[in-house]
């Protein structure tokens, strides 16, 4: 942990609030998905259940990302952060309600999830190129690793809590915290950009057409892309099954699923603290490659339902090539692009990430619900290896930088 604090990053006063207030948003976001998942768990006792909220939570990603992206880059992107985060302030307060006075039914759950995902997806690009204004782009892969272990810590905290939490209280107590959480990240982004000495930039009205098409025609940023929306459809989706997988499998109920969310989380920390303090150890296509590698490999392997322990090593695996995957191909992604632009690329890793999450919460759902749920593990394990060898070559041959104003 001293090392980690060592790092010239946290002599930024800027970054350092910003850091503090995410840590506290990021724990109150997972706390709140291990509380989603057990409530329409509880509603439906269905994967097919499991897969619908999921979506719709997600598919506003899909819908909105570049849309969110390029509002990042022409408008203000603390006063977007605001007021997105200010209402799912709202909605998940209003969710922790109904849940705690029980009237809640499934339908209300789809429709606060859609609304929540609406804001979040809005408010993401924002939020991640505002926190990485408040550094120089010297320190741009060390920020990103760092962003990467704040969401992993806190994946790792939040469901250890929410497995304390809903055995006492329910799962209306995920919401309410969540709620908290988003007043303080607005606080702290406030307060950060106050005392940011950098100008916030933003593209102009007549490079913004022509940097949007830049950079989906460019095959340097689209083939990245491309295949994180696949591993996103196809591998990570693989998370809405665990309440299913705890329960019916290993007979572990809420506590298992959050064994399983801890464990992921675990493995992707190590993942990011690898990158953090060794961020020139390997290139961002090498720890690409190898993450991936690990991901199918170790997918394949819990498909086939090992002893309860093994699983939770394989999802700490999991953890850890997934991470190290979205981590190198963000990586790839924002070394290529110049800085005012970056709200569109985050909008475009948002759109293949999270908005084919939703899909893939939808389709493994479904392919579980009537197939099984080892064999759409499996098939998912050798979709996302063949895609990576497919991709692999023109990304692998075409090394070079390709900055876009």
């Amino acid at each position: 942990m001293k090392l980690f604090f060592r790092t010239d990053l946290f002599n930024c006063q800027s970054f350092k609030i910003a850091f503090w207030g995410q840590s506290v948003s990021f724990i109150g976001s997972w706390i709140h998905l291990v509380g989603l998942s057990w409530l329409a768990f509880q509603l439906t006792r269905s994967p097919l259940g499991l897969g619908l909220v999921g979506f719709s939570s997600t598919i506003p990603s899909f819908l909105f990302s570049f849309l969110s992206g390029i509002t990042a880059d022409k408008f203000s992107r603390l006063k977007i952060l605001v007021i997105s985060q200010f209402a799912n302030f709202l909605l998940s307060f209003l969710l922790g309600l109904l849940s705690t006075l029980k009237v809640v039914n499934f339908y209300e759950v789809l429709i606060l999830s859609f609304g929540m995902g609406i804001f979040s997806n809005m408010e993401l690009p924002s939020r991640q190129a505002l926190f990485l204004s408040f550094l120089p782009d010297t320190e741009l892969k060390r920020a990103i690793a760092i962003n990467g272990l704040l969401f992993n810590l806190a994946k790792l905290i939040g469901p250890a809590a929410a497995a304390f939490l809903i055995p006492l209280y329910g799962s209306s107590i995920c919401f309410f915290i969540n709620s908290l959480s988003y007043g303080v990240s607005i606080l702290s982004f406030i307060i950060a950009s106050s005392k940011n000495q950098k100008k916030e930039k933003t593209i102009s009205k007549s490079n913004l057409k022509k940097s949007f098409f830049s950079l989906i025609a460019n095959p340097l940023i689209s083939y990245p892309a491309l295949l994180l929306g696949i591993v996103t459809l196809f591998g990570w989706s693989y998370s809405v099954l665990l309440p299913y997988v705890s329960s019916h499998i290993y007979n572990k109920g809420s506590q298992g699923l959050s064994l399983f969310y801890s464990a992921s989380g675990l493995g992707a920390i190590i993942a990011t603290l690898i990158i953090t303090f060794y961020p020139n150890l390997f290139s961002s296509l090498k720890l690409r490659q190898i993450s991936i590698i690990i991901f199918c490999l170790c997918l394949f392997l819990f498909s086939f339902f090992p002893p309860f322990y093994i699983s939770l090593f394989l999802i700490t695996l999991l953890g850890f090539g997934l991470s190290l995957f979205i981590a190198a191909t963000t990586m790839i992604l924002q070394e290529r692009i110049a800085g005012e632009s970056r709200g569109m690329v985050f909008g475009l890793s948002s759109f293949f990430f999270q908005g084919f999450f939703g899909f893939g919460n939808l389709l493994m759902g479904t392919v579980a619900q009537f197939a099984g749920v080892r064999l759409s593990l499996l098939l998912s394990s050798i979709i996302c290896f063949v895609a990576f060898l497919f991709f692999e070559r023109p990304i692998r041959i075409q090394k070079q930088t390709l900055p876009i104003n």
